[in-house]
């Protein structure tokens, strides 16, 4: 029998009582930064590693919200970082609070599927002078769980060579599923910006740019019905 359990037998109530002082002196001595690390190792990552900043980037700012977004970063700087050079590595896209502008920011947002939220979770930060959960910001019509890379699958789109934004338009229809092709007759549909009638097979439909916009922007393919040009 070893004196551990000896002691114990002998006299239990002497024992733990010594037992008891034993554990109240060990917790009165100063932890040192070595061994309070390894006492605490499950949460050593926790307590060595930095927190991560949460990454946002804005659109379609007036110039009130641009100056309560500059107050916000420098308030809440260890808790936030603003993405302006590359917004695809925003974790959240901050927008106006009352007029939505559509910005090509708004629509890669949408198709990353990352939240959009009000300006107005800044304002309120800044307020309260506590950082706020962006949760109850965000804006439902922006936040669905549609996923946008499959709403053009399967559709083949020509986009008239005089329309402006051929580059944007082109990118938005590839990303959410579609094909962009340089032959007309192999299109299923024909975007044009103009109302202009044009010549196009039986099978294709002549259509308004606004129709890939409000696609995306909603998160499910429109009826081009509403959309059509004159042939």
């Amino acid at each position: 029998m070893s004196d551990f359990s000896k002691k114990r037998k002998d006299n239990p109530v002497l024992f733990n009582e010594q037992l008891e002082e034993d554990i109240v002196q060990e917790l009165k001595k100063p932890k040192t930064y070595d061994n309070y690390y390894l006492e605490e190792e499950e949460h050593e990552d926790l307590l060595l590693q930095p927190q991560k900043k949460l990454i946002f980037a804005y659109s379609g700012m007036e110039t009130n919200d641009k100056k309560a977004i500059v107050k916000f970063v420098k308030k809440f700087s260890h808790d936030v970082e603003l993405e302006k050079q590359n917004p695809d590595k925003a974790d959240v896209l901050i927008v106006s609070s009352n007029e939505v502008k559509r910005t090509m920011k708004l629509f890669k947002a949408l198709i990353q599927n990352k939240p959009v939220i009000e300006v107005d979770w800044t304002q309120k930060s800044n307020t309260l002078r506590m950082l706020q959960d962006f949760e109850e910001f965000k804006i439902p019509r922006y936040n669905h769980s549609n996923k946008l890379s499959n709403i053009f699958v399967k559709y083949t789109f020509y986009i008239a060579e005089d329309y402006s934004l051929l580059d944007d338009i082109s990118f938005l229809i590839e990303q959410c599923g579609g094909v962009v092709t340089n032959d007309k007759k192999t299109a299923d549909y024909f975007i044009r910006h103009s109302n202009s009638v044009i010549k196009l097979g039986g099978h294709q439909y002549p259509i308004r740019p606004e129709f890939i916009y409000d696609s995306v922007e909603s998160g499910k393919m429109q009826q081009f019905n509403a959309y059509k040009n004159k042939k």
